[in-house]
């Protein structure tokens, strides 16, 4: 395998696409077999190492020479350092987290905002220099440093225990992409107010009692171990939406949240009836892919020929998949 780069390495691969995704082991109990991915009609290779504990990256990149891919692989499986990895694949990019192999909480939250940081200092979209200044002002602040960060759409929020089981404090920040930065409690509202600057949002968010990372977070698999969610019927409930603001029009959107669709029935403007269409454009889009819900006067209203489909909506949002589905089960 690439020219016996990787004699002697635990090499498995998926059982339903064996020649597309393989993953390569490694001699370090702290990480997770880096995964390889394979293009479908193009020459090229993804990779992407993770931590153990947390499931999230550490080492990611893209390229078309399989040597290269051999390279960070077998690096990867000797243990060797993130940046000795690089060195030896300059296609793998670290993502600015740093291993944590104690599980020490204050320095899995210190991995994690510098992993935030580097995020945001890459982002190439037009809102990324008010989302960058969002971030690197939150980080100055230090009751918010001491906290664990993690992003909902792109929304800012703080947890007082580190994953995989977060114990969400505070509100939630937000930078929308004409210079107006949200804050609110849940992570499509900007109930608790709207600002024209990072500093302000981030003195309207924080909150002093709010203590920091004291344990680390408890597994998916132990007893009452949970994670945060969403909320999005409860935000969309917070964000105001009322009768004929919804569905037929094409939803609202939230000044401070502009990565976000919103859809309310217009006969049932309820919580239990908006759905949320993430913008392609985001890649949580790719990860949480909401399902649209429709009350009973929206199927009484679907059943008369040439009216407005709501699972529009869901097509969108979530993809052609995702909205036949929802059309199926009115």
């Amino acid at each position: 395998m690439a020219a016996g780069r990787l004699d002697a390495v635990p090499v498995t691969s998926y059982g339903s696409e064996p020649l597309l995704h393989a993953a390569v082991g490694t001699t370090l109990s702290h990480r997770e077999p880096m995964g390889i991915s394979a293009w479908r009609f193009e020459r090229k290779w993804r990779i992407s190492g993770t931590d153990a504990f947390q499931s999230l990256p550490l080492v990611g990149g893209e390229t078309n020479d399989l040597a290269q891919v051999a390279r960070a692989a077998r690096a990867w499986h000797d243990g060797a350092s993130l940046a000795d990895i690089r060195e030896a694949a300059p296609f793998a990019h670290p993502t600015g987290r740093f291993e944590v192999p104690g599980l020490d909480p204050v320095r899995l939250t210190e991995s994690e905002w510098q992993g935030k940081r580097q995020e945001a200092a890459e982002l190439e979209y037009v809102w990324a220099p008010a989302y960058r200044s969002l971030i690197e002002t939150a980080y100055a602040e230090p009751a918010l440093r001491a906290l664990y960060p993690f992003t909902r759409h792109w929304a800012l929020r703080f947890s007082a225990t580190t994953r995989p089981a977060l114990k969400v404090v505070g509100p939630c920040l937000a930078a929308g992409g004409g210079g107006v930065f949200g804050v609110g409690r849940g992570p499509l509202t900007s109930d608790l107010g709207e600002f024209t600057t990072a500093e302000e949002a981030v003195a309207c968010g924080h909150r002093p009692t709010a203590a920091g990372p004291g344990a680390v977070g408890a597994r998916r698999d132990a007893p009452g171990a949970g994670s945060a969610g969403c909320g999005f019927r409860r935000a969309g409930a917070a964000a105001g939406l009322r009768k004929g603001t919804g569905a037929s029009t094409g939803g609202v959107r939230p000044a401070a949240y502009p990565h976000a669709h919103v859809s309310v029935c217009p006969r049932s403007p309820s919580a239990a009836h908006v759905s949320v269409c993430v913008c392609p454009r985001s890649p949580s889009a790719s990860r949480r892919r909401p399902r649209a819900r429709r009350c009973e006067a929206a199927r009484r209203r679907d059943s008369r020929p040439g009216v407005h489909d709501p699972g529009e909506h869901a097509v969108r949002g979530a993809g052609v998949r995702g909205g036949a589905r929802a059309r199926r089960r009115g």
